[in-house]
């Protein structure tokens, strides 16, 4: 061979690297179960504001009281510039005013579905726990996610005040003699055997 060529070798993975490579479904089960949950209760946490945003508009007041060019220029002076970082300021407080609001309005959406949730996994309807007067605010923990104890003594004082009761099927083994079902004869044995 010369210099120039080059060979690769491929080596065929052995038994074992396939092995360790292969993960078991149910492993993949259990991780796409714990992500799940992790990300509900991700969902459920209220945010929580950055310390960016603090220094952002501690920042933002210092060039408004300064406006950059050194002159020692008032207000007053008519260039403009004092305004438009005042309405600056103001549009970008709406907007995240108006963030809030949304996240806020999201946040309560979420809580209120996951405890609806709770409630119907315990037979009752959500719209009979909004119905007895529950407020959304007494059935969260001190985190901000639903605390499952509070609503399943909010969902049971709603039973009690609106008389909702669980309904119980009947067990099907429990049924008269005369409501059994009759087997159907084989045909090989009725053509055979006594006539009826």
């Amino acid at each position: 061979m010369s210099d120039t060529e080059t060979t690769t070798e491929t080596t065929e993975p052995t038994v074992e690297d396939r092995q360790d490579a292969e993960v078991s479904a149910d492993a993949l089960e259990a991780v796409a179960q714990a992500t799940l949950h992790a990300e509900f209760e991700d969902a459920l946490r209220p945010p929580t504001a950055p310390a960016d945003a603090e220094a952002e508009v501690d920042a933002d007041a210092a060039n408004e009281d300064g406006d950059g060019d050194g002159d020692g220029s008032a207000e007053g002076e008519g260039d403009g510039k004092p305004s438009r970082e005042a309405a600056k300021l103001r549009h970008r407080a709406q907007t995240a005013e108006a963030e809030r609001d949304a996240l806020a309005t999201q946040l309560e959406a979420m809580q209120r579905a996951a405890i609806d949730s709770h409630v119907t996994a315990m037979g009752m309807k959500p719209a009979a726990l909004w119905a007895s007067g529950a407020n959304l605010a007494d059935l969260l923990g001190d985190d901000g996610t639903p605390d499952t104890a509070k609503v399943a003594a909010a969902a049971e004082a709603a039973k009690e005040s609106l008389g909702v009761t669980t309904y119980t099927r009947p067990r099907a083994g429990l049924q008269s003699g005369a409501m059994a079902h009759q087997p159907r004869r084989d045909k090989w044995v009725e053509a055979f055997g006594p006539r009826d």
